[in-house]
């Protein structure tokens, strides 16, 4: 049972370097409730991880499906065999639960991050509120259905007499409930960043970069297909055969939920190898991005001191200007003067001082922005 293990430190590791990222640029106290959302999912991974690990390791992987009556019959109810079985499917039901917190927190944190990713696009509110409860119902929905549909609960790890279809891992009913509402959910988280990107006025390659980031769902949603039917395919032993595909799935949706965060990070480093191995530098043009809308909240200037009180270094002229879409030191054009902006740690707020140049009360502005790339969104 090594594979599970691995995938799961390197899952962790990933969850840590968004962390790491996230920080080093808002800050702990300015992070959002997808950065929360994955300490939970840590936490649970961690514990489906171990359950799975125990279960691999002392139980064999064994529950109460895979057997014929006969072999049911014979089995000694005193037998090691047949409390590997009792404790197995025992802890198939933690892991189920364990595992699927996983996989649907993933889909609220992604919605999370959605609604910062469109804060100021209002068109997209309601689709992301509708999101948050398709996928509360949802979950709901499979919890019941995985509890209800065999009662009482200790026919789980019954062995003999046979529990019944319902009370087996490889019950056809309930894998097509928990796929349907699974697929369901992903197909429509997969497409509300969709219309963004398409409107986004970036390069075509860096919108098919961004899709692919987010896509990872597509091929969870493939494994998920892959794993129902091999169940589906072989009701004897298929769960077993099957069961590996489980804690991949849950790697995958890892990666696939991170990756976006991680990929300016990623990008930093790659641009630090770079200049270690070949002495190249960032083009100006590779750390510029159009700010769409700022907005001067206050820009009062003492006319008798007009440029003086224009320099970077003078107190008393220091106009708020709030950017969208702000990142890290900026220079503006306000007129004929220029504007630095310096960065106060939050994505959607910077702070303007007034450099020189004479006065102008145009509050039109043309924004040119420089965008650090370790930056996430």
């Amino acid at each position: 049972m090594i594979e599970p293990v691995v995938l799961f430190l390197v899952g962790v590791g990933i969850l840590a370097l968004r962390t790491f990222a996230r920080v080093r640029v808002v800050g702990w106290k300015h992070l959002e409730s997808d950065d929360y959302i994955m300490f939970l999912v840590a936490l649970f991974y961690a514990t489906g991880t171990v359950l799975t690990y125990i279960s691999g390791t002392y139980w064999h992987s064994l529950n109460n499906g895979g057997m014929t009556p006969e072999e049911r019959a014979a089995l000694d109810p005193t037998s090691e065999e047949y409390q590997w079985r009792v404790k197995g499917s025992k802890a198939y039901i933690a892991i189920w639960v364990s595992f699927s917190l996983v996989l649907w927190l993933q889909k609220v944190a992604m919605l999370a991050f959605f609604v910062r990713l469109t804060s100021r696009l209002g068109d997209f509110t309601k689709m992301i509120r509708l999101g948050f409860l398709f996928v509360a119902a949802g979950y709901m929905a499979i919890v019941l259905c995985f509890f209800l549909d065999c009662l009482p609960l200790e026919r789980t790890w019954q062995i003999n007499p046979y529990p019944g279809n319902s009370c087996v891992p490889s019950d056809t009913a309930t894998l097509a409930i928990v796929l349907t509402l699974n697929i369901a959910t992903d197909v429509y988280i997969l497409a509300i960043p969709l219309p963004v990107f398409w409107m986004a006025q970036i390069k075509l390659w860096k919108k098919l970069g961004l899709l692919v980031l987010i896509s990872g769902n597509i091929f969870i949603i493939a494994i998920s297909v892959v794993r129902v039917c091999i169940i589906v395919g072989d009701p004897l032993y298929g769960s077993r055969l099957a069961a590996p595909w489980t804690y991949r799935v849950m790697f995958v949706s890892v990666v696939s939920t991170n990756a976006p965060l991680l990929a300016p990070l990623i990008r930093k480093w790659c641009s630090c190898v770079s200049v270690l191995l070949y002495g190249e530098n960032k083009t100006v043009k590779g750390m510029m991005r159009e700010i769409q809308r700022i907005t001067v909240v206050d820009c009062i200037v003492d006319d008798d001191e007009t440029a003086q009180s224009e320099l970077a270094l003078s107190r008393k002229a220091r106009p708020q200007v709030h950017a969208d879409q702000g990142r890290r030191a900026s220079v503006f054009t306000y007129g004929s003067r220029t504007i630095v902006a310096a960065d106060d740690g939050d994505s959607e707020t910077i702070t303007a001082v007034l450099e020189g140049g004479p006065r102008d009360h145009d509050p039109r502005l043309s924004v040119r922005a420089p965008l650090s790339d370790e930056h996430p969104v």
